[in-house]
């Protein structure tokens, strides 16, 4: 046994551990436990974000139904852009879209099953922390540019955009999402960094029962 690092609200957490996946699988009593937590915790960190933005975005283009904004009492909910950003429409999350399409007749889930099987297919497996081969969404680079342009205006800085995307999602680094060489201050790595934080965001919206 050893001790285990994790980050528990910004704070660095240990806790004794076994060393190996088969000494993990005995403490258990099952034989392949430590692959199937680990596939499972790989799937609510990278795949299923991503399958649920990929399903969304070809349900919407199926379907010829733009995802919809949120509305509170009737009225466009926005969120607020910091000072020299634009305000970003919300839109509705890829389960309240789809069971809205769902409800109304406009898909069932037979045609569902097929996109969702569809969209898994062309999402390649890499458990790496980075944002994965598949290209973020137009919102994510159009989210990118608004940070980029506060950037330029001294509104904003590459520092606070690291250090502030690190604490909300730790222990994924900013560094972890570069790909190819440069330090990641780029359009590109910035539009992985708001697809990341949008997904963390998804799953806490999904586990919030109040």
């Amino acid at each position: 046994m050893s001790m285990f690092k994790v980050n528990v609200m910004g704070l660095a957490a240990h806790f004794e551990a076994p060393d190996s996946a088969e000494e993990l699988d005995r403490l258990v009593g099952r034989t392949g436990a430590t692959l199937d937590a680990a596939l499972r915790n790989f799937s609510y960190h990278c795949f299923a974000p991503d399958a649920r933005d990929a399903f969304a975005e070809k349900l919407s283009e199926r379907k010829d139904t733009p995802i919809p904004q949120v509305e509170k009492d009737g009225v466009p909910q926005f969120k607020k852009g910091k000072e020299g950003e634009e305000d970003t429409p919300i839109l509705m999350s890829a389960q309240q879209f789809y069971n809205q399409l769902l409800s109304d007749g406009t898909v069932d889930e037979a045609e569902a099953q097929e996109i969702m099987t569809e969209v898994c297919a062309e999402i390649p497996f890499d458990p790496s922390p980075s944002t994965r081969a598949r290209k973020p969404s137009k919102q994510a680079y159009d989210a990118a540019d608004r940070l980029i342009a506060a950037i330029g205006a001294g509104a904003n800085s590459w520092e606070n955009i690291i250090a502030k995307f690190e604490e909300n999602n730790a222990p994924t680094t900013f560094a972890s999402l570069v790909e190819g060489e440069g330090d990641g201050q780029d359009r590109d790595t910035l539009a992985r960094a708001v697809r990341q934080n949008e997904a963390r965001k998804a799953r806490e919206a999904d586990t919030d029962f109040a």
